[in-house]
């Protein structure tokens, strides 16, 4: 098999290209020639490059036509940060998108596994099925839905058979800085107080190989198509999280919750229902939010000083004098 990789330098899309290297997959990564490539370092010899950005992705059309990937994994979207949600330049996620289905319109592709996100719902104060009416409330939520719903139509016309998985929350090890989880093992580490809000949302969080494993069966099942949520089905009180975490670095710390007041449109609820996927691709998470805590915490232990200086939000790692 052949995967072409969108955003395999990212959090998530570092797990999969790995996963996709252990079974043997033949792989090629779109790779920005800015991109910091500390979480795939080491694999990058094992995989063919192909340097481009999604918002000009037409420039890499012969480069990606002569790969003729059989699978197309598209993780990749700028603007994932808070502050971003609500630029304009969100838009350019849609129309490279777009580009993109075009260029594989005449390949071999089989498969287009896109990632969506739970802002596609917009608020809600009960576990979320994918037959509820989407209410994004931010432009990221709703670019991400058009998205999602041009490509399905454009993957019919094209004979390709398309799946969209809403993700939920997520963490493990390599995550970006800025997440919550990331946020608060750092700060302890670093023997800092983390400032909080009170922690009392309820939030589904999902194992990172969890997440994997998820879009992986998808990709293989040849049946599976069509809208999929993807989160542990469970909630858990921030507050509780971060005291879970706490205890694990040093239980004497104190945390900072109630240092932050919550943000006007703050989710104070969020919990997938992911009974239609369990179904599909008899899947189901196996790592335990508490399993799952450990092995970031013990990551980060080891690796934290990959964090220690950031440019633009980006862990650079520290440099020799010589």
């Amino acid at each position: 098999m052949r995967a072409f990789v969108t955003g395999a330098t990212g959090f998530i899309g570092s797990h999969l290209v790995r996963r996709l290297l252990y079974e043997g997959w033949e792989t090629a990564v779109l790779i920005r020639h800015d991109s910091n490539l500390w979480r795939i370092k080491d694999i990058v010899s094992k995989m063919r490059l192909i340097y481009g950005d999604l918002k000009e992705i037409e420039k890499v059309k012969l480069e990606i036509q002569g790969f003729n990937p059989s699978v197309v994994f598209h993780l990749g979207w700028s603007g994932v940060k808070n502050r971003d949600f609500n630029n304009p330049e969100q838009i350019q996620n849609l129309v490279g998108t777009l580009t993109l289905l075009k260029i594989l319109k005449n390949s071999d592709c089989q498969v287009f596994v896109g990632l969506g996100s739970q802002a596609e719902y917009g608020v809600y104060n009960e576990p979320i099925e994918e037959d509820f009416c989407p209410k994004p409330v931010t432009l990221y939520g709703l670019t991400k839905l058009c998205t999602g719903m041009l490509v399905k139509k454009l993957c019919e016309l094209y004979g390709i058979r398309f799946v969209w998985l809403r993700l939920f929350g997520v963490y493990g090890p390599a995550d970006n800085p800025s997440s919550l989880i990331s946020y608060v093992i750092l700060s302890l580490l670093n023997r800092e107080k983390p400032a909080l809000t009170k922690g009392e949302q309820k939030w589904d969080y999902l194992y990172v190989d969890d997440v994997v494993e998820a879009i992986y069966r998808v990709a293989v099942f040849e049946k599976v198509q069509g809208v999929f949520n993807l989160g542990s089905g469970k909630v858990h009180q921030i507050k509780s999280i971060v005291e879970q975490i706490r205890d694990l670095i040093n239980p004497s710390v104190g945390l900072g919750l109630g240092e932050i007041p919550y943000d006007f449109n703050q989710t104070m609820y969020l919990q997938a229902k992911v009974d239609k996927l369990k179904k599909e691709i008899n899947w189901y998470p196996k790592i335990s939010l508490e399993e799952g805590l450990k092995r970031t915490v013990d990551w980060y232990q080891e690796h934290k000083q990959i964090y220690q200086t950031f440019q633009g939000g980006v862990p650079l790692f520290q440099r020799s004098s010589k």
